[in-house]
């Protein structure tokens, strides 16, 4: 017999059973016997064509077999079926009442969390902050959603950011497979964190930020000088992707020519070591260590004023190795395109999903400054903060950690914390203050963040002055999300439709 869990919102058929038992071969006759034991409960779960209904995900352990193809999926007697009503759309509303969640959290709530996660993550967020979850899959694992426990986990010293911490199985394939993860700013502790942040941070300065506004409004001009007017395009692949692109491969100063091969890199170096296929993961590490190896040597010999060349200083000096100065240079590349990239499509996607907020910023531009961080807070470019492992057993927002443990911190779920804001659901460009986590706390504060606001702030204003009334393509409920290993929070594509172009 296979347990099926029924979701709070359902037990009013199923007399107030959280599970029942059935029989069959695959889901779809595990589903037919449940049907004769609780009539009309399938109803709920299936629609007329034989589907699972739009609104409702299945899990088969960590598995979503949502689909009508995988209906077919062979099941077990040990084997747990989860019915977890989802939000639909792009909207706050829910399309049923939200359930009780299961009390480890599939892999799935990291993977894949849906258009509008935000509901869920209030449910479990009022059970409590913590919760243990099956990610990576076979690890004892823990996620952190609430707004005061994330802030305390990011300055807590028993939290430890090197790989070298993680459990052997886990640490010898990150190590192996993840140039990522090698020590870096982002990967590194007291006291290298500090030794390895030193070499970028003074060019990460507001000050020396603020002096690259006029070649970021040449870049922003310039692509939308492309837009078709009137026409359609998709924003991500015109404007939110080559924009950050552009901004920080010129500023680490890698030639033109060269630049595509980071969207490819980019992408697959940005997965979860412990998820994606290793065999690709270690030949995109090998083609971006040739590549940048063969750069870095020709930089030797012909020194400039870009940040590439400032790295190249500091490991001549011994204060990174050479595996660090690689490991470094990925890390801005992903943190500096992916997260801008994020920004701007999912703020976009915000702004044409709340037309009167979007009128106030065409007719205010000044508020537009914080209404990237209500973006960021709302809809971050981040859904997770990077990886964490307790170092010993601990003890956080009253929930145990056995030492060994991961620790996740949900960036998404910390933004919509009514503890920390009023009215959280509530996107409101006028927000102060907004306090959000969105660039991280304590030491591990995102170095970039200064340039990835300047990024937003110059991208908004030119985009909402010389394109009035541009809007959706599609219905909000047809947007996408992505959904893989990396810890970003993004759009697969925004169609708009452009009806004038203004100059610049």
């Amino acid at each position: 017999m296979v347990t099926i869990k029924i979701p709070a919102a359902f037990r009013a058929l199923s007399g107030g059973q959280r599970q029942v038992a059935a029989k069959g071969e695959n889901i779809r006759e595990v589903f037919a016997d449940l049907n004769e034991c609780l009539p009309g409960l399938i109803d709920k779960i299936m629609d007329g064509q034989g589907s699972v209904r739009r609104y409702i995900n299945v899990y088969r352990n960590d598995n979503d077999i949502r689909g009508l193809e995988n209906l077919e999926t062979r099941v077990e007697e040990s084997d747990v079926v989860w019915i977890i009503p989802a939000v639909a759309g792009g909207s706050i509303r829910p399309a049923v009442q939200e359930p009780k969640v299961p009390e480890v959290l599939p892999s799935e709530f990291f993977l894949n969390p849906g258009p509008s996660p935000h509901a869920t993550n209030a449910e479990l967020r009022s059970k409590c902050p913590v919760h243990q979850i099956n990610y990576p899959p076979g690890s004892e694992a823990y996620a952190v959603l609430g707004h005061r426990a994330v802030a305390e986990a990011f300055t807590d010293s028993r939290l430890s950011k090197e790989a070298e911490n993680l459990p052997p199985r886990f640490r010898d394939r990150a190590l192996s497979s993840s140039l990522l993860m090698v020590r870096n700013l982002g990967f590194a502790d007291p006291p290298d964190h500090a030794r390895l942040r030193r070499p970028i941070s003074r060019a990460f300065l507001p000050n020396a930020i603020a002096d690259l506004r006029p070649r970021i409004q040449d870049v922003v001009d310039d692509l939308i000088d492309t837009f078709p007017a009137p026409g359609e395009i998709d924003l991500l692949g015109a404007f939110a992707l080559p924009l950050p692109l552009t901004v920080i491969c010129e500023y680490l100063g890698i030639p033109v020519q060269d630049r595509p091969l980071f969207l490819e890199w980019g992408y697959i170096l940005s997965q979860d070591p412990f998820q994606h296929a290793e065999s690709e993961l270690k030949a995109a590490t090998e083609e971006f260590t040739d590549y940048f190896t063969r750069l870095v040597a020709r930089r030797r010999t012909d020194l400039r004023k870009d940040l590439l060349s400032e790295l190249v200083r500091a490991a001549d000096s011994d204060a990174l190795s050479e595996r660090e100065l690689l490991s470094t240079i990925l890390l801005l590349l992903i943190a500096g395109h992916k997260t801008v990239a994020n920004l701007i499509g999912n703020g976009t996607a915000l702004l044409l999903g709340h037309p009167g907020q979007l009128d106030l910023l065409r007719t205010t531009p000044e508020l537009i400054p914080a209404a990237v961080e209500e973006m960021l807070r709302f809809e971050g470019s981040a859904a997770w903060a990077s990886m964490r492992v307790a170092v010993e057993d601990m003890r956080l927002a009253g929930t145990e950690i056995p030492r060994g443990s991961f620790v996740h911190l949900l960036l998404s779920s910390a933004g919509h914390d009514p503890e920390a804001y009023d009215e959280p659901e509530r996107f409101d460009v006028t927000r102060s203050p907004n306090h959000h986590l969105a660039f991280g706390h304590g030491a591990h504060f995102c170095v970039g963040a200064p340039l990835g606001r300047l990024q937003g702030d110059i991208a908004f204003t030119t985009l909402l002055r010389r394109l009035p009334g541009f809007e959706l393509a599609v219905r909000q409920d047809e947007v996408e999300w992505l959904a893989d290993s990396s810890l970003s929070r993004g759009l697969r594509a925004l169609p708009i439709r452009v009806r004038e172009r203004l100059p610049r």
